[in-house]
């Protein structure tokens, strides 16, 4: 044994020495020597061996160790020397170190019987070559036109050696732990349930490794691995999903299947999950074991275990397609079963065609409709008012209708920044801000958190005392609801005092509802176009509960009514319920504006100040019975915990009924006195008060963000109260700027560039959170946790939302809003001019 390894070693030292070229089908061997003594005279003898005449070098050497001699012997080789490459065992015994200079003789072949002709190879060769051709150097018997061509074949060949050789290692690697595998394997799977096309295509895929076939390594390549940093909270292992999907295994030309791409979950087992916990809470179940051991099993295992209530350990796999879903879920059931984690496969996905149904084929028919409308209203304005220089109101009523889509006139009343009512451009700068707020907030709530890496990081959030302004951000939709009360009552009073003088409850409320339910339902269709759009590891369950939605809950979006019908996660756009609250609350102001009109104002005042604490009550008493927490707070990512909240208390009006019935108060007051004049030390005490109002809402929740529980009267008295206390100093924001008191604050609000932006606020609303799903879905690999990334992505979605909002406006709501004004007939005018 000994010997033989000795024999290895030697073998890869004489390849090493040996510089071998081909050319026209004839091979080069050099042997090189490094080391030379001065004394000694190397002669180099070439000679020609062609492939016609050479089989195997191999048998035609002979290499003897015992009396080996100093003498050169010669050396001839037989007929159909094919290869140098099976000369593999030379005996060491008896070498000696002197060098033997290398002759060949035709015909001569070396017997292995032959005691008197063996050949020691020393480092002290200098060169023995074997010339391809008889053109010969003067120097070296080289031939002159090859020996440039033989050290770069002689390379290559060097490194097509290394490149088989790890071909070989990985090879052999390979079968063994395939070898060691295949019974453990066909032993279980006796006890796993696999159909048979599951089970003969996992033999082909393992013959298919054993191999190396590309087909298969690719599968291998693209399943995803368990990723670093898992004790930081990075869960998910993605692999390549676009590689797998696009994966075809055939054999002879013949396609046997192709790759499917399987999420697989597992989860710990858990205690039963308390109805509100935060993740600081440390599962009483674990108690125990955590302090049994300093392990960091039980520290960082068990210590945050409270994480997968909501979130999984996942790995991406690539498997056969002809493996179905529950066939992957049963392996994985099984290996969970081995290792103590309970397993899930939500969903295998292959690649598909591109196709369309139904209800997309009619959302691209009514989209290619509104695109004709565009065009030909644009046209025909155009040729009306600048070829014939005729106005467009003088024409038929054909003509009006189709003016109506002009993107011409409709971008001209977007932009324009004059308007009859100079005193409320403050109003627009509260808009879009609150709006910018809104997209901010939504950027960080918006997320697949299974989707981020180093997720634990966000935990260090909820400590942030400035980040309390985007954990509490929820406030900001209540700036929106005092703005359209103050506007309901304003521009309602204005308009019947300025016309008829008369109040048509019916054309009130149906013009509010041809003012948001076009652009509504329009986004909502845009919607089912969404799955056209992509595909991802995360595409499917992110996309398909919103598109699932609007297919089947459309009709709630109609009546405008979602935010009573439905779950939030069954809901068509469920961020929406704003616009059905708005609704509601604008049908329940008509309750205020009939005692204004007929001048009872203690009356009015009165349902005014009755639905304030209306409002109040019964938010606290829900709180109450439903044991909730003051409000949504970071520490609660649970989204079950989140949903219920929003169900039962945050989407409904009862909820912003105190800030729209503020704002239709102030709207009162605005209209009867709107030249008020404070004295300085009422804008310096209400500037006081108004500021500490907003900032003890927005960051009185830090202490309960780093793990303080509120008392249950705290808890009721924050969460009956801080929405009316937040829009008090907003109120008393809006109403020292509209009467011209505001100073700079006043002139940032009511900067001219921010009325289009304004305008477009609602289309906004609807289309970022949209944008971010969408984005969220793409996603192909981990996304890590920072505000650096949160920020730019914010920018991102921020600009691109505006870009389509204006694209919205002018396409749906801008049309349909000039629709209404040529076909009802309006008693109010110029509410145009105020529309905000």
């Amino acid at each position: 044994m000994r010997a033989t390894y000795l024999s290895i070693i030697l073998y890869f030292l004489l390849l090493s020495l040996i510089k071998v070229t081909v050319e026209d089908d004839e091979f080069r061997f050099t042997i090189v020597d490094h080391n030379q003594t001065l004394n000694e005279k190397q002669e180099t003898r070439s000679s020609v061996f062609t492939t016609e005449k050479v089989k195997t070098f191999s048998r035609g050497l002979s290499f003897s160790t015992e009396g080996m001699r100093t003498n050169s012997v010669p050396i001839s080789t037989t007929e159909k020397v094919s290869s140098f490459a099976d000369i593999s065992m030379y005996s060491t015994e008896g070498m000696r170190t002197n060098s033997v200079p290398i002759s060949t003789t035709e015909r001569s072949p070396i017997s292995s019987t032959d005691e008197g002709r063996t050949v020691a190879i020393s480092e002290k060769v200098k060169r023995v070559s074997f010339p391809l051709t008889t053109a010969k150097d003067e120097t070296t018997n080289v031939p002159a036109s090859t020996s440039k061509g033989m050290e770069t074949s002689t390379r290559e060949s060097a490194v097509q050696k290394q490149w088989k050789k790890t071909e070989k290692i990985i090879k052999d690697s390979t079968r063994n732990i395939i070898r060691r595998l295949l019974p453990l394997i066909i032993r279980s799977g006796s006890d796993i349930n696999v159909t048979s096309a599951c089970l003969g295509s996992g033999f082909k895929f393992l013959t298919g490794i054993r191999r190396l076939k590309e087909w298969a390594i690719r599968m291998v390549d693209a399943a995803g691995k368990p990723p670093g940093g898992i004790l930081t909270g990075t869960l998910t292992g993605f692999g390549s999903y676009d590689e797998c999907v696009n994966i075809v295994a055939s054999q002879n030309q013949k396609e046997l299947f192709r790759g499917s791409y399987c999420t697989v979950d597992f989860r710990p087992p858990l205690p039963p999950k308390p109805r509100f916990y935060s993740i600081n809470d440390k599962l009483k179940g674990l108690e125990e074991f955590q302090k049994e051991d300093d392990s960091f099993f039980r520290t960082v295992g068990a210590g945050n275990a409270q994480f997968f209530y909501f979130l999984s350990f996942r790995l991406g796999v690539c498997v056969p397609s002809t493996c179905e879903r529950q066939d992957i879920e049963n392996i994985a059931t099984a290996v969970g079963k081995y290792i103590g984690l309970k397993a899930s496969v939500p969903r295998c996905e292959v690649k598909e065609k591109l196709s369309f149904s139904t209800g997309q084929l009619a959302v691209i028919a009514v989209l290619g409709v509104f695109v004709a409308l565009l065009i030909t209203g644009t046209i025909v304005e155009l040729f009306y008012s600048l070829w014939k220089d005729q106005p467009i109101q003088k024409q038929g009523l054909a003509v009006q209708l189709v003016s109506t889509f002009s993107i011409y006139t409709n971008s001209k009343n977007l932009f324009n920044t004059t308007s009859s009512a100079e005193s409320l451009r403050a109003l627009h700068g509260l808009k879009f801000f609150s709006m910018n707020w809104i997209i901010l907030g939504h950027t960080y709530l918006f997320v697949n958190f299974q989707a981020l890496r180093n997720l634990k990081k966000s935990t260090s959030f909820a400590s942030d005392f400035a980040f309390q302004a985007i954990s509490n951000g929820f406030v900001s939709v209540d700036t929106f609801f005092f703005v359209s009360g103050f506007l309901v009552i304003y521009t309602t009073l204005e308009s019947v005092k300025k016309f008829s003088g008369r109040f048509n409850a019916f054309v009130f409320a149906l013009h509010r509802y041809l003012r948001l339910t076009p652009t509504l339902l329009m986004i909502s269709s845009l919607v089912l176009l969404l799955p056209l759009l992509g595909s991802g590891p995360i595409w499917h369950e992110t996309l398909d509960p919103l598109v699932e939605g609007c297919r089947n809950w459309w009709w709630t979006n109609v009546l405008l009514l979602n935010n009573f019908i439905g779950e939030v996660h069954q809901k068509c756009m469920g961020y929406s319920w704003y616009l059905c609250c708005d609704m509601q609350l604008f049908l329940l102001s008509i309750f205020v504006i009939i005692p204004l009109l007929k001048d009872k104002l203690v009356i009015g005042v009165c349902v005014n100040v009755g639905l304030i604490l209306l409002s109040i009550l019964s938010i606290a008493l829900i709180t109450y019975f439903k044991d909730f927490p003051p409000v949504q707070l970071l520490i609660n990512p649970d989204l079950s915990q989140q949903d219920e909240i929003v169900q039962v208390l945050y989407s409904k009006p009862y909820t912003h009924l105190g800030p729209y019935a503020i704002g239709m108060l102030l709207g009162y007051v605005y209209w009867k006195r709107r030249h008020l004049v404070f004295p300085k030390y009422v804008l310096v005490l209400g500037w006081l008060l108004a500021t500490a109002c907003n900032m003890a809402v927005v960051y009185g929740v830090y202490p309960w963000n780093n793990g303080t529980t509120p008392t249950l009267p705290i808890t009721i008295l924050y969460a009956a109260t801080h929405r009316i206390a937040w829009t008090l100093g907003v109120a008393w924001v809006t109403m020292v700027c509209i009467t011209g008191q505001g100073g700079i604050v006043n002139k940032i609000l009511s900067w001219k560039c921010l009325i289009p932006l304004s305008r477009v606020t609602l289309e906004v609303y609807l289309l970022h959170p949209l944008l971010q799903w969408l984005y969220m879905a793409s996603l192909h690999d981990k996304v890590y946790t920072s505000h650096y990334t949160a920020v730019y992505l914010y920018i991102g979605h921020l600009v691109i939302a505006y870009a389509l909002a204006f694209a919205c406006c002018l396409a749906f709501e801008a049309p349909f809003y000039r629709l209404q004004k040529l076909v009802l007939n309006r008693q109010y005018k110029e509410k145009e001019e105020t529309k905000c």
